[in-house]
């Protein structure tokens, strides 16, 4: 019913997939897709003894890569793409697909993230200067567009309050559900290999015409630390979300890449 592809350079540890797949009660049949890079194909081998996971190696070292690729071997219709470094609450493949349920029509469907030490939401409470900042610079309320796209490249956090479904324009890619029909025009060829993909979230929210939305009922939990980014990959992502916006503006879009660049180096 459900195929699991998840994408990895190999450093996926038996642990992860503890809460997820091999000690749930899930009635739900589903099938795990693991898609690594041929040389790191033996890290991998410890997961063959089980029968519904399959491992396929792959010459690509690129998530979206990988990912697309393994969306070829999947057998079922629905496709949850997961992240390796995300562990799942229990029972949740039951959960999201009774959830999945409620949406009619083509949707993609995500679960809120939480910190796996603190359990907390990882989305934080907008501050007082920054609020501030973004009212003066874009005139944008942040607090009034959780979930949103703005007309500059710059995808805003979800609320950390709500208890519910909630529409939204984009979805954490780190784990998401939806059909087989959403990869049909994927199109990878902006990401490119030893490259890590800032963004590439945002970027397939906005080229496909799915309705997205996101459950605070079900968590799915990683390791919330701050990892170094590099500022030129992240303008390159960053304007290619601005470039599929319909609602562009120009003088917008540069203040925030000005603003990207002295946090960098300050």
């Amino acid at each position: 019913m459900i195929s699991i592809i998840i994408p990895t350079l190999g450093n996926f540890h038996k642990n992860n997939l503890k809460y997820q797949i091999l000690n749930n009660t899930e009635k739900i049949k589903f099938e795990i897709i693991f898609i690594i890079p041929k040389k790191n194909f033996s890290k991998l081998i410890k997961f063959k003894k089980f029968k519904n996971i399959r491992v396929v190696t792959s010459n690509n070292f690129n998530q979206v890569k990988q990912r697309y690729e393994g969306i070829k071997y999947a057998k079922y219709n629905y496709i949850l793409q997961l992240d390796d470094d995300i562990q799942l609450e229990e029972k949740f493949l039951t959960k999201i697909y009774k959830s999945s349920k409620k949406i009619k029509g083509n949707f993609c469907l995500s679960p809120i993230l939480r910190d796996s030490f603190t359990k907390k939401i990882i989305y934080k409470e907008v501050k007082a200067l920054r609020r501030l900042l973004y009212l003066l610079l874009f005139q944008i309320d942040i607090t009034k567009n959780h979930g949103k796209i703005s007309n500059f490249g710059l995808a805003f956090d979800f609320s950390p309050h709500l208890k519910k479904l909630q529409k939204v324009e984009w979805l954490p890619g780190g784990c998401m559900l939806t059909k087989k029909t959403y990869y049909k025009n994927y199109n990878v060829k902006i990401f490119h290999n030893y490259e890590k993909a800032y963004y590439e979230d945002v970027y397939f929210s906005l080229t496909s015409s799915f309705k997205k939305y996101i459950d605070y009922r079900l968590s799915a939990y990683l390791n919330n630390e701050i990892i170094p980014e590099k500022l030129t990959l992240q303008l390159k992502y960053v304007y290619s979300i601005y470039k599929l916006n319909k609602k562009k503006n120009i003088i917008k879009f540069f203040i925030f890449a000005l603003l990207k660049c002295l946090k960098k180096i300050f």
